[in-house]
């Protein structure tokens, strides 16, 4: 068996115990090679199979550790659902997460948000009296009648052009 490959057990779909054996990895190899892929990390550098099995285990640990964290915030709130508040809070606690500040930020209310986009807008006037005749990049939050419109109709289907009614009218009287 190969060294980055896990071990699923004997049933195929069977649940995983999260409890790696030594010499495999819990993260597929594949996986692992399409995020870095994804995210342009390695361009054309080539990782060794031992490389890339080092690096599944350190992000099998990255990912318990964080999880971990999360559940102790949750559990100090008396709760059994970990939720982003758990994260984003765990982030600002331990100084081990504390890199992913700009990438999961703490939780705002709605208001707080709306309030500070209305500010950067105003900043951004005082800095470039040009921006007020460009439209702004960010529409004013609304809700849209036509996505509404499209929810409620869901259930039946709407004549296209209004003749399928009278049709189905005479198709019913001429029987």
């Amino acid at each position: 068996m190969d060294a980055n490959t896990s071990n699923a057990g004997p049933k195929k779909g069977a649940r995983r115990s999260g409890e790696r054996t030594p010499g495999t990895t819990l993260l597929p190899s594949t996986r692992l090679d399409n995020i870095l892929q994804g995210d342009g990390v390695t361009g054309n550098l080539i990782m060794s199979k031992e490389a890339s099995f080092v690096l599944s285990i350190a992000t099998e640990e990255f990912i318990k550790r964080m999880a971990q964290a999360g559940q102790r915030q949750a559990a100090a709130a008396r709760r059994n659902t970990v939720v982003y508040k758990d994260m984003a809070s765990s982030i600002q606690q331990y100084q081990e997460f504390m890199f992913l500040e700009d990438i999961i930020p703490r939780p705002i209310s709605l208001s707080e948000a709306l309030a500070r986009r209305a500010q950067k807008e105003k900043e951004r006037l005082e800095e470039d009296p040009a921006l007020a005749s460009v439209p702004q990049d960010l529409p004013p939050p609304s809700v849209s009648v036509s996505h509404a419109a499209q929810a409620k109709g869901k259930g039946k289907s709407k004549a296209a052009n209004g003749k399928e009614r009278d049709t189905e009218k005479t198709s019913s009287t001429s029987q």
